[in-house]
């Protein structure tokens, strides 16, 4: 994987493809490879990009753990390869990361997908460190990652959900909690409101995590959003379906497409 430096160590990415460029930003607990069947399915018509957030995958836990982070870390690699007309497509925690990007960088993102993700509690985050730590404690990084896939993917033993599995039980139980945390005290309401690109919001029927029900609130709140729900999938909708997933996002290509030969 080609790598992104800064003063705070190495992030690692993916570029592949050429054509308009995605961006996948991955939830908590996720890497690159999450994105592997969708990535397979898009590389052939557009330039596909990922990023791993600090403490997943290639990135080094170094520096502010936080969705903030993960979006300025995110805008920083579109400067670097000197990307714009980006379709930005983030899952939960990456789907906030998201939200903050296209307010940081307006003019190089043109559309968003916002999967199984809110607007955040808004809450100081105690209650949050409190119960992950006591859990992790209580019952290890192995049994707790086997818990929360169980909890989150319909289909806990399918390729995509494993090799999930296995990078959670690998990542630092320190970054698990920050990162949690750090999502916990987001408040992006005020942010939603101010979002200008067309943005689809994506949302398994069955997330357990941000429903059906979250998912409506958040496209209301950010204006002329609209929202989809991807059937028989979880709070991880591109494990348990990532055929579905991919076609949502060459719909959109598609529509973008479709705009500019009539501008």
């Amino acid at each position: 994987m080609p790598k992104l430096e800064s003063e705070n160590g190495t992030l690692r990415y993916t570029d592949e493809g050429e054509g308009r460029p995605v961006l996948f930003l991955h939830s908590l607990a996720g890497e690159s490879s999450m994105w592997d069947e969708v990535r397979a399915r898009l590389a052939t018509r557009c330039r596909v990009v990922t990023l791993d957030a600090r403490g997943h995958g290639g990135s080094e836990a170094r520096g502010a753990i936080s969705v903030a982070q993960f979006a300025e870390d995110a805008a920083r690699l579109l400067d670097t390869l000197e990307l714009r007309d980006v379709l930005a497509v983030g899952l939960s925690m990456g789907g906030q990361a998201v939200m903050m990007l296209e307010r940081l960088r307006p003019g190089r993102v043109s559309g968003l997908v916002l999967a199984d993700t809110s607007l955040g509690s808004g809450s100081d985050g105690t209650e949050r460190r409190r119960s992950v730590s006591s859990r992790l404690s209580e019952i290890g990084l192995k049994a707790f990652t086997d818990e929360y896939v169980r909890s989150r993917t319909n289909r806990p033993d399918s390729p995509g959900a494993r090799n999930f599995a296995d990078h959670m039980a690998r990542m630092s139980p320190e970054v698990y909690v920050e990162q949690s945390v750090s999502i916990s005290m987001l408040d992006l309401r005020d942010l939603a409101g101010q979002i200008a690109a067309p943005t689809l919001v994506l949302v398994g029927e069955d997330d357990a995590s941000t429903p059906p029900e979250a998912a409506r609130r958040l496209a209301a709140a950010i204006p002329g959003a609209s929202c989809e729900v991807i059937a028989d999938a979880n709070h991880l909708s591109v494990l348990d379906q990532p055929a579905a997933f991919a076609q949502a996002v060459t719909q959109r290509l598609e529509r973008y497409d479709a705009k500019e030969r009539t501008d």
